[in-house]
């Protein structure tokens, strides 16, 4: 346990001494994803499906605050659909609009969160995005996660639809879509409510007060996901691979465990329930120790006992 929280302690000291350049780096593989998953998907414009070109893109992206890069991300996905149709480029351009107009420009930092639920949903990864933000965020997070949500369902029928030639196939297409199809769209329903779930009980779970709340929290949150679409398979057809969820929720969930570890680690034995009182209230507090290793007592007890055992020979 000793090697742990040491290596933890180097971690996060090296984190602290690179934060600017580890978010940075952190920003720029989310684009490329999400820049290449657009190239893949919808790719009509060649010199901007480069390598090179995506790559540098990506760079320059990273640096631009949280909503700048949403909305250039969904920006350049509509100029791809643009220079094939000009119909479904404006029904790109209406989404990004719409989602500037109704979140982002109220929440411009936790827009991330849109990016991310859709570069994580094709990967597999986007049974962890709940789980981290039910851990770590506001309640309100939520929001940007169901926006990736529908926007991922959006964005891969538009980009079925670019494959059609015929101008009155797109448009009947897209007629159909938003229609019949949207709101009857059972994976996207599906998807939807269990994240949701997740969410929500994650983050009712880690603010209770007994031992080891966050643990609970992520192992509660795994085991409903995994429960969810199992319920979702069998009663309503959902088109989905439960090995995959099953195996996904288990990563999910180790990378949740891996953030908490980095985040705090509380020592449960040492708990202590103070009680105190002002002229306007009586305060019950529990105070749990966090566990810290200091690194130089740790190199002085090593020499010490190299020492000893160098004296006794």
């Amino acid at each position: 346990m000793e090697s742990l929280l040491l290596f933890r302690q180097n971690i996060l000291k090296k984190y602290i001494t690179y934060e600017r350049q580890i978010v940075t780096f952190g920003k720029f593989i989310l684009i490329l994803l999400a820049l290449t998953n657009i190239n893949i998907s919808v790719g009509t414009i060649n010199i901007l499906t480069n390598i090179f070109i995506t790559v540098l893109i990506a760079i320059t992206l990273s640096i631009l605050p949280n909503a700048v890069i949403v909305l250039l991300c969904m920006g350049l996905f509509s100029i791809h659909v643009l220079n094939f149709n000009i119909i479904l480029g404006g029904v790109s351009v209406f989404i990004i609009v719409m989602v500037y107009l109704l979140y982002i420009r109220f929440y411009p930092k936790e827009s991330i969160f849109i990016l991310i639920t859709m570069v994580s949903t094709p990967i597999g990864l986007v049974y962890t995005v709940p789980i981290i933000g039910g851990l770590f965020f506001r309640m309100s997070i939520i929001l940007p996660i169901l926006i990736g949500i529908i926007l991922n369902a959006i964005y891969t029928e538009i980009a079925s639809i670019v494959k059609l030639s015929a101008v009155e196939e797109i448009i009947q297409s897209v007629i159909e879509y938003f229609t019949k199809y949207f709101l009857t769209n059972e994976t996207m329903i599906s998807q939807i409510v269990i994240l949701s779930i997740v969410f929500i009980i994650v983050y009712l779970i880690k603010v209770q007060p007994f031992d080891y709340a966050m643990y609970v929290a992520v192992i509660t949150g795994g085991m409903i996901n995994i429960v969810g679409y199992m319920g979702a398979i069998l009663f309503f057809h959902v088109n989905s691979d439960l090995f995959s969820i099953f195996g996904m929720s288990m990563i999910s969930m180790l990378i949740a465990f891996c953030f908490i570890f980095m985040s705090v680690v509380l020592d449960y034995s040492k708990v202590e329930m103070v009680q105190f009182e002002d002229e306007k209230n009586y305060y019950y507090v529990k105070v749990i120790p966090k566990m810290e290793m200091n690194q130089n007592f740790n190199e002085v007890k090593g020499n010490y006992e190299l020492n000893k055992r160098s004296i006794g020979k």
